[in-house]
């Protein structure tokens, strides 16, 4: 693996060629820079070989670094995401409120010229997170007055009532230590669109033959099928890399880092991950191990983890049993071709015709949602 270069490259020109020249959303990285073995307070130095141990880790590849534009003194644009969010004061950076006095607090902000404002959902907020830092666990060049505690977001809880999601700065927990109780009293930070924002492609493009499936707005390949055995961490790396090409034609399989893995949650549905009957059969229950470790060097035996079905993600020490699944790319190809639309439309109209698995709005069909984003993809449009 490569330290960023050509697979940052690789990304922007997927995106240009979609977008028609202009920057669209793309997945931020983590942040982390350093690598660790499973020890207590122990950095190494990168692994390069397949064969090293600890190959695969996050620091072993950046896509995408975390970039950030000052506008003013009052808000800062987030060049990977398009978004533009609050900067905190020291008159404001202790306040806390009930989640519906943060929804409140937002709308009602008007902040460098903007009155847009809003809470940002629970992955918005996810992605400004620094592996690499504690307490805050946030880039505070671009943040200061940033309180190491939780912050509140605007995804409610599907599973818990009078709920809605959190991120905790001190760590980057989610949710944070007290949890998802609206009641409770947590920091807010806003967000807004930035002017030249370019949402990311919605859906996935299924492969059953090599049971491999492409998220089409991050461009990473998953494999359908996670590990059938819980791992320690270590393990879970070595099982991603080992991966050969003789079922699905790749040998670049590599253990996702905390920022990828939580792509994979549909914060609408409960105790699922995304679409899970056509794009994951095997709906990824449980616990998934990170590449990413805590960016705290005297705990950094521990290492983060998700649970795509429950949404939650923390960290464990690096012995603890978990799943893994796999994940290559970003993918340079073009998605979809003339070709692909007029199967479509065939399918549609009833005939019995092999297309290429897409699935846009997440009800598991092919149909008029997809046939239109396929028409603008090819048309450059979208």
């Amino acid at each position: 693996m490569e330290k960023s270069g050509k697979i940052a490259v690789w990304t922007i020109i997927v995106m240009l060629s979609v977008y028609g020249g202009a920057m669209a959303w793309q997945l931020p990285d983590t942040g982390q820079t350093t690598c660790y073995n499973a020890e207590k307070g122990v950095t190494i130095t990168c692994p390069s070989a397949k064969t090293d141990a600890f190959y695969g880790q996050d620091a072993s590849y950046t896509i995408n670094p975390p970039s950030y534009e000052k506008i003013g003194d009052s808000i800062v644009k987030d060049n990977n995401t398009g978004l533009i969010w609050e900067v905190k004061t020291t008159a404001n950076k202790d306040t806390t409120y009930t989640w519906t006095d943060a929804v409140k607090y937002a709308d009602n902000l008007t902040l460098g010229g903007y009155s847009d404002w809003r809470l940002p959902t629970v992955e918005e907020l996810f992605y400004i997170v620094h592996r690499d830092k504690n307490n805050p666990s946030i880039d505070t060049e671009y943040f200061p007055n940033t309180a190491s505690g939780v912050y509140w977001t605007a995804t409610e809880d599907v599973a818990v009532s009078n709920s809605a999601w959190n991120v905790d700065f001190d760590k980057g927990k989610v949710p944070g230590i007290n949890g998802n109780g609206k009641d409770k009293p947590y920091y807010v930070r806003a967000v807004r669109y930035a002017d030249d924002y370019k949402p990311p492609m919605k859906g996935f493009i299924a492969d059953k033959e090599k049971q491999t499936v492409i998220d089409m707005a991050t461009m990473l390949m998953w494999r359908q099928d996670s590990s059938k055995d819980m791992m320690t961490w270590q393990s879970a790396l070595a099982y991603c890399v080992s991966l050969t090409v003789t079922d699905t034609g790749y040998d670049d399989w590599r253990l996702p880092n905390i920022n990828e893995l939580q792509t994979l949650k549909d914060y609408g549905k409960v105790n699922t991950a995304t679409d899970p009957a056509a794009v994951f059969p095997d709906n990824l229950l449980g616990s998934y191990w990170s590449s990413t470790t805590r960016g705290d060097i005297a705990e950094s035996f521990h290492k983060w983890y998700f649970s795509v079905a429950g949404g939650n993600t923390s960290y464990s020490g690096a012995t603890t049993p978990m799943y893994a699944v796999a994940v290559r790319g970003p993918v340079v190809m073009k998605l979809f071709e003339l070709k692909d639309a007029v199967a479509v439309l065939k399918l549609l109209a009833g005939f019995d015709v092999q297309v290429k698995y897409y699935d846009k709005d997440g009800d598991g069909k092919m149909g008029l949602a997809e046939i239109i984003a396929i028409l603008q993809y090819v048309a450059n449009a979208k």
